[in-house]
């Protein structure tokens, strides 16, 4: 794997034909806890796990690059391909929050760059993630109860207006960091737990 511009964590599993691609949020990297957690969730699952660094996370940057998120598109789309070209046929993107919308923009946009590809949200940003370009692709979403941008329940209605069948899973107490009311990251665990539980039932699918 070749990826000198960003700051990656890799684990490549030998003959494995899926790659799950780990995508953080606005506020912090893959160093943070809540992403190493979800790679080694991910990695328990018999298939590769990337997750990788914004362009705007290296350069230190507090913002992403734009509205349009042109910058992350295009990274996204760089790694897709590395990804592909390193022997993975199947991929399924774990976002959080930015990176969800970020891949819903590059399904809109380049929509042949995720052909068959899957996509499972870690917070789900209702008014901001493009819906109608991700729906069909859409296995989970794992969501705060407290979640500022949408409650599990609304989510659910929502999809339900939209006759989106993928489920909706929320986490007690949690926020749209998983934290608790003291700003704590006290459930980050279970919403790993329920993300790989659930992911777990699609393996043979992919």
């Amino acid at each position: 794997m070749n990826l000198p511009e960003l700051t990656y964590r890799y684990y490549k599993k030998l003959n494995a034909d899926t790659c799950y691609i780990v995508l953080h949020g606005g506020g912090a990297g893959i160093d943070s806890s809540f992403i190493q957690k979800t790679a080694s969730g991910l990695e328990k699952l018999g298939s590769s796990v990337l997750a990788f660094n914004f362009k705007y996370r290296e350069r230190e940057d507090d913002r992403s690059s734009g509205p349009e998120l042109q910058e992350e598109q295009d990274t996204l789309e760089h790694v897709i391909a590395a990804i592909r070209k390193d022997g993975h046929k199947n991929i399924v993107i774990v976002a959080k929050s930015l990176g969800a919308i970020t891949a819903s923009y590059l399904w809109k946009n380049k929509p042949e760059v995720l052909e068959g590809c899957k996509i499972a949200v870690m917070g789900y940003c209702v008014d901001d993630v493009l819906m109608d370009n991700i729906k069909d692709s859409l296995l989970v979403v794992v969501q705060g109860e407290h979640d500022k941008f949408s409650t599990p329940e609304n989510l659910q209605k929502v999809f339900k207006g939209l006759g989106i069948d993928a489920p909706v899973y929320g986490v007690d107490d949690a926020d749209h960091s998983y934290r608790n009311t003291n700003g704590e990251p006290q459930y980050e665990d279970k919403a790993v737990s329920i993300l790989v539980s659930e992911l777990s039932l699609h393996v043979s699918q992919l």
